[in-house]
This record gives C-alpha cells, structure tokens and sequence, in this order.
C-alpha cells in the first residue's frame, strides 16, 4: 500500500467527524454500503480514485 492510500482512511475518518457525519449518512450519500465505509477508513479497501473524489466532495 502506497504513502497515498495508507493515510487516505485516516483523512475520509476525520473530515467525516469534522461534517459530523455517521459512517450510514456517508454512505447513503455516496450510495454505498456502510461497510464499505468502514473498510475504507481501516485501510482495509481502497476506493478508485473518482469514488475517492465523491466521498471527499460530500
């Protein structure tokens, strides 16, 4: 996993906080499942980056 990737989790976790935004209400926006979310923000998946851009838009 690239410098990129490894911190992007950490970044969508802390501008979702900053929106106050439940991992449910991020996911629902973007059309996707909260899971999916969660996954993202442990690293664990990594979006293509045109879903990186709506999720950080939202």
């Amino acid at each position: 996993m690239d410098h990129s990737t490894s911190h992007f989790g950490f970044v969508l976790k802390k501008l979702r906080n900053a929106q106050q935004l439940s991992q449910e209400t991020l996911a629902y926006r973007c059309k996707r499942h909260p899971s999916y979310i969660s996954l993202m923000e442990r690293n664990t998946k990594s979006p293509a980056w045109t879903r990186s851009w709506l999720l950080l838009s939202v």
